[in-house]
């Protein structure tokens, strides 16, 4: 029976109001929380892909208005003005374990 790694890949927007927009691209797995370099959901989808995650699922997060959590804490590390971020969707990824 072939065994697999999960994780998830998160897009938030940082709130405009707080003067720093944009989209935000995390990914939860194994190995950690970690912000893609990319904000573009095709090259993350590639990056990943190349990395051997299958990609699924998407759904709505919700949008709320998040100002502390993990994702939030990351984005706020990279751009400092960021004062709230509003998560848009995420997707289920899965790979073959290593």
């Amino acid at each position: 029976m072939e065994k697999w790694e999960y994780g998830y890949m998160y897009i938030a927007r940082a709130d405009e109001t707080y003067g720093a927009a944009g989209e935000f691209i995390a990914v939860a797995d194994a190995s950690g929380t970690r912000l893609l370099t990319t904000r573009n959901r095709l090259n993350a989808l590639n990056f990943l892909g190349a990395e051997g995650w299958i990609i699924s699922d998407s759904r709505d997060a919700g949008g709320g208005l998040f100002q502390s959590g993990w994702m939030y804490d990351l984005i706020k590390q990279e751009n400092p003005k960021v004062g709230g971020i509003r998560l848009n969707s995420s997707y289920f990824m899965r790979r073959p374990s290593t």
